[in-house]
């Protein structure tokens, strides 16, 4: 019966992947017959600035795109609704485009390139992995907007919530620290220079600048915690943590290590409405299982794998280890089992990292037991700042002489 099973969820998994890949080379074609023509789309994600443009992701009739819209310096740019989007030939005005605007312009697309060499980079498989199917390149003066907020009105709120967030966050700390901040919040790493990223990324600790599984178990406690003091109903206190998650979700841009975390978070939740007993390795595989459904090529995506093997090399490899360590004193046995989640989720990586990166770092001992602990402080000092922020900055503003130390 079991291998019945395996050979029916094999080809099933292989037709869905032929018809998804015919799908695309479909929509290929179909975006190419549109080229230089007159075209509507959609803006359905805030714009990524770049030293020479700005990216926004884009839809045209439910297929989404990257639209690269190089900077002009004359911003004479006209807008249906109020004639003049900026001040006409002013150099220092400057043209952006929102979430849920709606844009006219004459379409130039480009297919996504595929590796020319062997173990190239595939720009077109690290587009699916995004659900992206090609690029616009264009200039601003060439596009026109015609109305705002033609999106969901959920998603829309969930934006200006992250744009105040960048805004409160901003103003708060000063430009390094701020970065490093909404990096660690809400996963927004446009703010951060490329030196400070590359020592990250040398220490081993590019998962902090990416909200990771760790930001959102200190998140959960986090709610726990307020709602226990709030006395609030254990299934109703679930039932807004789980709305909450899903916000978050949407907060940080839904990035695979994020998915994983907030599936597997949500799935233990639900099992304890349920009266269930919660099984971690369940969970695991049924987050993935649902991730991979909604877009089969997220398994191409770097931060998908590193996510999952970080965790699998902790779900497998931690109680075998942690078996080998009996000790009484608390601040001792912390210390070892840092070591220990730390050993194990590395362990896993290695494997990728030396796929992707041809190198393995052996310093992840020393920066990740020196920076987890502070981790978690600085998310909760971080969403409890920009909180009191919406309300007395003062107070704020002290707490961020402390967060920017930290």
């Amino acid at each position: 019966m079991g291998l019945y099973l395996k050979n029916i969820v094999f080809s099933l998994g292989t037709l869905y992947m032929h018809t998804l890949n015919n799908y695309y080379d479909e929509k290929y074609e179909e975006l190419e017959s549109l080229n230089g023509s007159y075209c509507t789309a959609i803006v359905v994600s805030e714009g990524e600035e770049k030293d020479y443009k700005d990216v926004y992701e884009i839809e045209i009739k439910g297929i989404k795109l990257l639209l690269n819209l190089k900077k002009s310096k004359n911003k004479s740019l006209q807008n249906k609704e109020n004639r003049y989007l900026s001040n006409k030939n002013s150099k220092n005005s400057s043209f952006k485009l929102k979430y849920g605007d709606k844009i006219e312009f004459y379409l130039e697309y480009e297919k996504p390139s595929t590796a020319r060499n062997y173990m190239g980079f595939d720009y077109s498989n690290y587009l699916k992995t995004k659900k992206i199917f090609g690029t616009v390149n264009l200039k601003e003066e060439d596009v026109e907007i015609i109305s705002h907020d033609n999106s969901n009105i959920i998603l829309r709120k969930i934006y200006k919530l992250r744009n105040l967030m960048k805004t409160k966050i901003e103003k708060l700390l000063p430009k390094e620290t701020s970065g490093l901040c909404l990096g660690m919040l809400i996963g927004e790493t446009s703010g951060i220079e490329e030196n400070m990223q590359e020592n990250f990324r040398d220490s081993n600790l590019s998962h902090i600048l990416a909200v990771s599984g760790a930001n959102v178990s200190y998140i959960i406690v986090s709610i726990t915690y307020i709602f226990n003091k709030m006395y609030l109903r254990k299934r109703l206190s679930k039932i807004i943590s789980i709305i909450l998650l899903i916000l978050f979700m949407l907060l940080t841009g839904c990035t695979s290590s994020v998915n994983r975390a907030c599936i597997m978070a949500i799935l233990m939740l639900i099992a304890e409405l349920l009266y269930r007993k919660s099984d971690v390795y369940n969970n695991l595989a049924i987050s993935a299982l649902i991730l991979l459904i909604i877009n089969p090529y997220s398994l191409l995506d770097i931060g998908f794998q590193l996510s999952y093997m970080g965790t699998i090399g902790i779900v497998f490899l931690h109680d075998k280890i942690g078996n080998f360590i009996k000790i009484n004193n608390k601040i001792v046995k912390y210390f070892f089992e840092m070591i220990a989640v730390t050993t194990c989720a590395n362990l896993a990586i290695i494997p990728i990292m030396m796929f992707h990166f041809n190198t393995i770092s052996l310093t992840f001992y020393f920066s990740n037991i020196i920076v987890g602990p502070i981790l978690g402080i600085v998310v909760i000092i971080g969403f409890i700042m920009f909180f009191i922020s919406l309300i007395f900055t003062p107070i704020s503003s002290l707490i961020a002489i402390v967060l920017n130390l930290m």
